[in-house]
Formats: structure tokens, C-alpha cells, sequence
């Protein structure tokens, strides 16, 4: 018989690894459950996105697509899919641009050149947590756009726990990426229309 948890006090965190969460999903034990992210060993659950939330990750997705179709990049632009950042972290970011190759499982964080968090209600968690857990894990640029504020914030530079270089970009101004030579896009999509 286990040990029983004392009244108003939660059961303590049962945390796996990413190759736990990778192999309850191929066994297809996690198809009700869409949208988790794996946050130091603990499987989340991730909000509904909303109208101001979607278009901005759509014009996103889309001026990247169209700036490295323009360049003739072969890497991809890739929307809400699993990327492996570390043992205990398997983050569900909003866009990247990375050279996928055909496998299974998530995305390696050494094949992620650019990830881009739309933050409408969770500006503190992409600037604080990801931020750390994306620079820990090596994605050399790292985008938040920040509804609220109106501007796109860009680090790269990745070392010891954080990111050395940041700006910030309001919507409206041409946004250049910091680690993709020649990957340029304009912002005024994301500006709130009518």
C-alpha cells in the first residue's frame, strides 16, 4: 500500500524523460491528449490559440517561408511541431526554421537554426524559462513576438544559460535575422488590424 498524501497537499510530479514521452507516443498513448510540451520532465498541457495568436503565428510562418523560398535556402519553415531540447525538454514552439530530415520522433535541437515564440499571454514563461531552456539547449536565434508590446524581441548568441546578444523590432520595421545571412522579413503583418 502507498503512502498516504496528507489532505490539501498535492501527489508529488511523476517526470519522465524524452524518450519516455517519445515512446508513449508511438504506442499511441497520448492521442487524446493534442498539444503537450515536455517542461522539465513533466508532460503540459498547452493553452487553445486565439485569434490574435494564430494570425500572428500564421504572418510568421508565412515571411519565413516566403524569405527563404526568395533566398533559395534549403532549410524549412515548420509550425507547432515537437522540437528534443534536452533530456527532460520537449517544447511545441510556434514556428522554427530548421534542416528537417525525414525520421521519427521530435525535431533535434541541433537541426533548429531559428525558433519563434508568439507571446499574447505568455510573454514571462518565453522570456524567462524558454528562453533559458532554448539558449541551455543551443538554438542559435530565438524570436519572441510579443502582441502586446507590438515589437519582435531577437536573441541569439547562445552560451552559458542565456542568449549574449538581444534587440527588439517594433511591428511595421524590417526584421533581419541575426544568424541567417540574407533572411530578412517585414513585420507589419503582425501589426493588429481592424
Amino acid at each position: 500500500m502507498g503512502v498516504p498524501i496528507p489532505l490539501g497537499t498535492s501527489p508529488p510530479l511523476l517526470r519522465i524523460t524524452a524518450g519516455q514521452l517519445e515512446a508513449l507516443a508511438a504506442r499511441g498513448s497520448l492521442a487524446g491528449f493534442p498539444r503537450l510540451e515536455l517542461r522539465d520532465g513533466v508532460l503540459c498541457q498547452m493553452s487553445p490559440q486565439y485569434r490574435p495568436h494564430l494570425l500572428a503565428e500564421t504572418a510568421i510562418y508565412d515571411a519565413l517561408r516566403d524569405a527563404l523560398r526568395v533566398l533559395g535556402s534549403l532549410l524549412g519553415v515548420a509550425s507547432e511541431g515537437s522540437v528534443r531540447v534536452g533530456e527532460r525538454e520537449v517544447p511545441l514552439p510556434d514556428v522554427f526554421v530548421s534542416g528537417v530530415q525525414r525520421g521519427e520522433g521530435p525535431v533535434p535541437a541541433e537541426r533548429v537554426r531559428l525558433l519563434v515564440e508568439v507571446s499574447d499571454t505568455t510573454l514571462e514563461g518565453d522570456l524567462g524559462r524558454k528562453r533559458l531552456v532554448y539558449a541551455a539547449g543551443g538554438i542559435p536565434e530565438y524570436w519572441v513576438v510579443d502582441l502586446a508590446g507590438q515589437v519582435v524581441r531577437q536573441f541569439w548568441s547562445p552560451g552559458t544559460g542565456t542568449y549574449a546578444d538581444e534587440t527588439m523590432t517594433p511591428f511595421g520595421k524590417l526584421l533581419a535575422s541575426a544568424t541567417l545571412p540574407g533572411l530578412r522579413i517585414n513585420t507589419a503583418a503582425l501589426q493588429a488590424g481592424d
